[in-house]
C-alpha cells in the first residue's frame, strides 16, 4: 500500500526511519492549563516525512520565500 504525506503529497514510506504516525485518543483539561497524556491512544494509518513536520510545527508549511 502506497501512502502519501498530509503536507507535501508525496509517497512516504512507513519503514524508514525517524517517518512521523498520526494518532489520537483523549485528553483531559487542566484547571490550570494544558493536558494531560493522551489516554485510549489509537494509532492511524497515517504518515509523514520528518521535514514536514518539522516545517508544520515551527508554521513554515506552505509559506513561499519573499525575494
Amino acid at each position: 500500500m502506497t501512502y502519501y504525506c498530509p503536507f507535501c503529497h508525496n509517497p512516504v514510506d512507513p519503514s524508514q526511519r525517524n517517518v512521523w504516525q498520526k494518532e489520537s485518543g483523549w485528553t483531559q483539561k487542566r484547571k490550570a492549563g494544558g493536558t494531560n497524556a493522551l489516554a485510549l491512544r489509537k494509532a492511524e494509518q497515517e504518515w509523514a516525512h520528518p521535514g514536514c513536520v518539522t516545517l508544520a510545527k515551527d508554521g513554515l508549511l506552505g509559506q513561499v520565500r519573499l525575494g
